[in-house]
């Protein structure tokens, strides 16, 4: 076990990982965690156990959750604000505010500025992301719409980005995540 302050400086070094992909490989192969943790602890002599790996793929998991109640949260405060459950009109009043709502807890360690210097539509991107989430609330089943929303594979959206972080380590962006298959397990 980790202390307490390098797991938080992983889990810095993760916001990076889940924005470019919400989806991970198999859960049993667990590569792209394996890969992600091995590129950070190769720095630290350390031995990465399949305990650790498991781990933080579980607060990968808890984060889906998080970014799902996120844009649930938002779908019932612009029905609100619109006063109307038109989904163009829902669409027409998400504002900057919205999405850095839905996805700061993500972009603390990121490098915000680095990222602009390389693309100009991050927030777009983003933005993207929410709106997908918004449309399957909208029309699917309460029950199923997570399932769908991560099944949807709105990875493509960021998974090609150079997401940088604040601290320089910038490990995920260092994986090519081209040879894993994606899962969208719930």
């Amino acid at each position: 076990e980790f202390p307490k302050w390098i797991n938080e400086m992983f889990r810095g070094e993760m916001h990076a990982l889940f924005i470019r992909c919400r989806n991970l490989d198999n859960p049993k192969t667990n590569g792209i965690i394996k890969r992600f943790l091995k590129l950070l602890v190769s720095e630290m002599s350390v031995q990465m156990s399949d305990e650790m790996a498991v781990k933080f793929r579980s607060i990968f998991t808890e984060w889906r959750h998080v970014l799902w109640t996120y844009i649930n949260t938002l779908f019932e405060d612009l029905q609100k604000r619109v006063g109307s459950d038109d989904l163009n009109s829902i669409f027409a009043a998400i504002t900057a505010r919205d999405i850095q709502k839905v996805w700061q807890r993500f972009l603390v360690n990121i490098n915000i500025s680095a990222i602009h210097a390389e693309i100009n539509n991050f927030e777009k991107l983003l933005c993207d992301i929410v709106r997908i989430g918004l449309w399957v609330i909208f029309s699917f089943d309460a029950k199923e719409a997570q399932a769908i929303f991560f099944n949807m594979n709105n990875d493509l959206y960021t998974v090609n980005l150079n997401i940088l972080t604040i601290h320089g380590w910038n490990v995920a962006t260092s994986i090519d995540l081209s040879c894993y298959i994606f899962t969208a397990q719930i």
